[in-house]
């Protein structure tokens, strides 16, 4: 089992409470906390894994080397975006001074070559330009906020495009030239295209496209890395355990949702065994296949909803379904209330099945 005191520190941290007005009657109250307002309540968390923390040294590292381009690729609903947006807090927050972070997360859209510029020059300022402005002053004015940001930040920028998959010829094309423009004033950009793996099928078709396909390649896709969701006992009570280190208003979350239960010393990472045996039957699988991050927290943030000290859920009796700690039969309600079990066979049909306890 994952010792979760393995935490790497920047897990750890608490959860501000934002402004809000509880006399508003859209706001619930429970105890002393606004119920509305907890990170569990409204999804504003993100819960570490040990998979981000691979991805996040396996960037780094990247760049330390020159590697100028790679592919970051897994399948749909991995977790990638989650992931993305927690590495890009942690390389502004800890290498601005060696780069600068830009994260883009590309529409599902038959972009022009001026739409594209415009898209980026738009994530990137957050002042656009008028439409009807031509593309060359839409590119060169991309141009020289891109050569600005890298000259304040080690002349190095850092390009995340996230749904990469929706990228066509074309694009790289343009993406190739802002590159070698940027080269011009001595700033380098190190790309990441972060999809499904729709993106090493592109790279395929490149290799059979030429001189420009090579440097399409060259450029944008040297390099590849797979990420994963939960793929075997360790990483599911890794996950587990980020209950038991993120906090809020002073509690871990575990701690808040099961106040008597953590005095007594119980741990949300203790449930990895009940969730392991609730996932083989109610799917009858003997290897239960990679599983989403977003499957996972849907699962454990219901637990902790539906049972834990705030719960007002009915339980047909006049009462409510609070517990002071979650079953492996609660569990396994919440799973099949999720249509986890024929997630889970579908998933098997594709994704190979990982270790079990």
């Amino acid at each position: 089992m994952t010792n979760v005191a393995s935490y790497n520190k920047r897990t750890v941290f608490n959860i501000e409470r934002p402004e809000q007005n509880i006399d508003d009657p859209g706001v619930k109250l429970a105890g002393n906390t606004i119920k509305s307002q907890h990170p569990v309540e409204n999804g504003q968390f993100t819960l570490v894994t040990d998979q981000i923390q691979d991805l996040h040294d396996y960037m780094l590292d990247s760049i330390r080397m020159g590697f100028e381009g790679t592919i970051i690729y897994g399948s749909a609903y991995a977790g990638k975006t989650y992931a993305m947006r927690e590495i890009e807090r942690w390389f502004k927050d800890e290498n601005d001074q060696d780069f600068a972070t830009v994260r883009v997360i590309l529409p599902e859209k038959k972009f022009t070559f001026k739409e594209l510029y415009q898209y980026l020059l738009d994530q990137i300022t957050h002042e656009p330009l008028s439409k009807t402005a031509a593309a060359l002053k839409v590119r060169n004015r991309l141009i020289s906020v891109l050569v600005d940001l890298g000259q304040h930040h080690g002349n190095r920028i850092v390009l995340i495009l996230d749904e990469a998959e929706n990228l066509r010829i074309e694009h790289y094309k343009n993406l190739k030239h802002i590159y070698n423009c940027l080269e011009e004033f001595g700033v380098v950009m190190y790309t990441f295209l972060v999809g499904t793996e729709a993106l090493l099928d592109s790279r395929n078709v490149f290799k059979t496209s030429g001189a420009e396909g090579a440097q399409i390649i060259r450029r944008f896709m040297t390099n590849e890395h797979r990420f994963t969701g939960i793929t075997d006992y360790d990483s599911l009570a890794y996950a587990l355990g980020g209950y038991d280190m993120l906090t809020y208003e002073g509690e871990t979350f575990t701690e808040h949702y099961f106040p008597e239960a953590w005095k007594k010393g119980a741990r949300m990472v203790d449930i990895a065994d009940d969730m392991m045996q609730a996932m083989h039957e109610i799917t009858s699988l003997p290897k239960i296949p990679e599983i989403p991050m977003g499957y996972f927290t849907k699962v454990i943030n219901a637990t902790l909803k539906f049972y834990g000290a705030d719960s007002d859920m009915d339980d047909g009796n006049g009462g409510t379904l609070k517990k002071e700690w979650p079953s492996k039969e609660d569990i396994k309600k919440i799973m099949i209330y999720q249509n986890l079990d024929y997630k889970l066979v579908d998933l098997s049909s594709i994704n190979k099945g990982f270790r079990t306890v």
